[in-house]
């Protein structure tokens, strides 16, 4: 058995070489055994679409000690959910309840999801009312934040700038005709050859026939079933001379060949956009979503720290160290409420729904 209080051992997991019923977490009076952590497990395995076999076989280290941390961060939740009288009334865990079941695929039955996550039906809807409670509380915790401030919001734009600039941007289309740059010259003027051929099959013609001799003759695997489509793409994201041609050609122009250390491209433009800077008053409402997401999350990670800190929590026997678990920290890479804290996000608006294209500085 792991030491008491110490957190992460090492090597192999001890906790799947026990019996289901061995304790092996105590988070103050609530006692949790291996077929809790094994549950929690496979649970989050199930919806990932990887069965309990393939975690034991392959997973298991790297996705026990998540696992037994959520357990101590679900059980602090809830009970935190409980003393703020938070918990859900009997029509809201219907609610709920009815909305899952409504999203089985056709013909599957609730007792077939329910073996698959190794749970019973009463079990089931305990884990719904729980979800809810904990929903709940992020909710509370994010109604209780002050709003964002536009001196705030006008203080991220002026210090972050250059991250405010869209570049030049350019689409493309291409089709290549594969060479080596070391190639001799023999071979290369015959692949040359080939891409000229290539280039007069499709100048002049529309999007539809430089697809179709895309599909047909391209040697870039990935982009045959795009058509040879590249999407857009700003300065120094693709190869230089197959960047300086699709940046001077005009929508529906075809250029080329031209020679890269992959082969020879022959081209077809897509347009381009002019890099602008971003005025303040049309990032404005992305910012704040942004600074608000942030300071939501940061309260979350002061409660849970809060409800660690104050809690009594036994490993008696410690989970396989994962490489996703920082020990001076257990929650601070797999906290359980990171799905349900951005779910109590969903009235506020996706930060990269409006203005998908800002470039918006990475938060810290």
């Amino acid at each position: 058995m792991g030491p008491h209080g110490h957190h992460g051992a090492q090597g192999k997991s001890v906790i799947a070489t026990l019996p289901k019923d061995a304790v092996v977490l105590k988070v103050d009076d609530a006692v949790f055994t291996r077929a809790d952590v094994d549950r929690t497990l496979y649970q989050a395995a199930a919806l990932a679409g990887v069965s309990p076999e393939m975690v034991d076989v392959q997973m298991r280290d790297a996705f026990e000690q998540p696992a037994y941390e959520k357990l101590v961060e679900r059980t602090l939740l809830v009970r935190e959910a409980k003393r703020r009288s938070l918990w859900p009334d009997d029509d809201a865990a219907k609610q709920a309840t009815d909305e899952i079941l409504k999203t089985l695929p056709p013909g599957k039955a609730l007792a077939d999801v329910l073996a698959q996550l190794g749970v019973d039906e009463a079990s089931f809807r305990d884990d719904i009312r729980r979800d809810l409670a904990i929903g709940n509380l992020l909710k509370a915790l994010k109604d209780a934040l002050p709003p964002t401030t536009d001196d705030a919001v006008r203080k991220v734009y002026d210090d972050n700038k250059a991250m405010f600039t869209v570049p030049d941007a350019a689409s493309a289309a291409h089709i290549l005709v594969k060479v080596d740059r070391a190639a001799g010259k023999d071979v290369a003027d015959a692949k040359k050859k080939e891409a000229d051929a290539i280039l007069a099959l499709v100048k002049g013609k529309d999007a539809a026939t430089f697809a179709r001799v895309a599909a047909d003759k391209s040697d870039d695997a990935s982009g045959k079933a795009r058509g040879g489509e590249l999407g857009a793409f700003k300065r120094g994201d693709l190869l230089p001379e197959f960047e300086a041609l699709a940046f001077r050609l005009k929508d529906g122009e075809v250029g080329g060949p031209v020679r890269s250390d992959r082969g020879w491209h022959v081209l077809r433009g897509g347009g381009t956009t002019k890099g602008r800077v971003v005025p303040f008053d049309e990032a404005r409402a992305v910012i704040a979503e942004r600074e608000a997401t942030k300071a939501f999350m940061a309260r979350v990670d002061e409660t849970v720290g809060q409800l660690r800190a104050a809690a009594k929590i036994e490993r008696v026997v410690a989970p396989v160290a994962s490489p996703l678990v920082d020990d001076n920290d257990p929650g601070s890479k797999v906290p359980a409420w990171r799905a349900s804290a951005m779910n109590a996000l969903k009235g506020m608006k996706n930060p990269h729904a409006q203005g998908g294209d800002l470039p918006l500085p990475s938060s810290p």
